[in-house]
């Protein structure tokens, strides 16, 4: 793991709507909210759906050839500091 990392794999940004906007969503999607008296926080259980863990073919156009170009990009591929793929070892989907 690199040091500037801090010890993490990945860093994700997330922007989370006002209270009501959140709730409004949550009734849409008949989502309970959930108190947990431990630590007196209210909270709805949002699910995700990941992208299937494969490689998919992108293609784009050459700007000054007009050329289309196909490149395979792996979905899911977190390479270590060696190059090594640990997507398998460090991820829980």
């Amino acid at each position: 793991m690199p040091e500037k990392s801090d010890g993490m794999l990945v860093q994700l940004t997330l922007q989370i709507p006002d209270e009501e906007t959140v709730a409004e969503i949550a009734q849409q999607y008949d989502l309970d909210c959930i108190y947990r008296s431990d630590s007196d926080t209210y909270y709805y259980e949002f699910p995700v759906t990941w992208a299937d863990s494969n490689t998919i073919v992108k293609t784009s156009i050459d700007a000054e050839t007009g050329e289309v170009i196909e490149a395979e990009s792996n979905v899911f591929a977190y390479l270590d500091a060696d190059g090594n793929d640990v997507f398998s070892d460090a991820v829980t989907l």
